[in-house]
């Protein structure tokens, strides 16, 4: 693409001096319509449990689909996950499919607006159904420029068998003393800020196999005990995206929920649940 995204993006919700189909405006009058329709779900690998989101492009303005036709637009969807500060300007490569986003990429609700977009220059633009206010005029269509644009669509994106470690993040605080760390359960991720000095043991922690087993003895064994805490505490906390993957490793670990009611019953659990990671692991390595 020989254009700029990021300027495509901005220009999703400007006044255009071309026709642009969309719901908005009159620019086309023969009844054109322009919309994607779209299903998220989870990678059928288990391994990976990638999002993907199945679209079906409905476009029915002869003219538009011609610039699709000979390669001069293509449509594109423009998906922003406000739970993990990302946009991501995708091209669909055909009128039905299929696109792909790594596991924990994107949650929480999605927004999403379909548009079509020139990928080259088009000269003499005209697309027939446009209203007659345009006259006989010609347009001279540059790279980037949107040719349509479908209507903003919220799309929840709530899974209980995505993996929880993808729903775990660790950030560098400097506000925080160097040697200690803290937990946000407050979002669909789970953070865990860190003070200088315990990121950098971090850092050499996660990178030494032999040592790597204790994280999950210490570090996240501490975060799923709060988040059990959290869970039994208020039926709210059921809604992030960590509650949901961590509910369902419980149930498939055989561990009831009702009965983790104090600090005791919640470390024992947590211990189980990181089992394969911590005291097995360490176990494995000695024998």
């Amino acid at each position: 693409m020989h254009f700029n995204w990021w300027l495509t993006l901005s220009n999703l919700s400007k006044t255009f001096f071309h026709p642009v189909l969309r719901e908005s405006t009159l620019d086309f009058v023969d009844g054109s319509t322009f919309s994607v329709d779209l299903k998220a779900r989870l990678n059928q690998d288990k391994k990976n449990e990638n999002l993907c989101i199945d679209y079906k492009v409905d476009l029915t303005s002869p003219g538009i689909r011609l610039q699709l036709a000979d390669g001069s637009a293509q449509v594109f969807l423009d998906l922003y996950s406000k739970e993990t500060i990302t946009r991501i300007l995708s091209p669909l490569l055909d009128e039905e499919g299929t696109i792909e986003f790594k596991s924990g990429q994107l949650l929480g609700v999605l927004e999403v607006q379909a548009a079509v977009i020139a990928t080259q220059a088009i000269r003499n633009y005209s697309p027939a159904g446009i209203n007659k206010e345009y006259g006989d005029s010609k347009f001279n269509i540059s790279p980037g420029s949107i040719l349509a644009i479908g209507e903003k669509v919220l799309l929840p994106l709530s899974f209980k068998r995505i993996k929880l470690e993808s729903l775990i993040r660790v950030q560098l605080s400097k506000d925080l003393d160097p040697d200690v760390y803290e937990l946000n359960l407050d979002s669909d991720f789970i953070t865990i800020l860190m003070g200088e000095s315990f990121h950098a043991l971090w850092d050499i922690m996660r990178s030494d196999i032999a040592v790597k087993p204790y994280l999950a003895l210490s570090i996240y064994k501490d975060t799923f005990v709060e988040a059990l805490s959290l869970i039994h505490k208020t039926e709210e906390a059921e809604e992030f995206s960590w509650a949901q993957a961590l509910i369902a490793r419980c149930e498939k670990s055989g561990i009831k929920l009702e009965e983790l009611t104090n600090f005791s019953a919640q470390n024992q659990a947590a211990l189980k649940l990181l089992r394969e990671l911590g005291v097995h692991k360490l176990i494995a390595s000695e024998v």
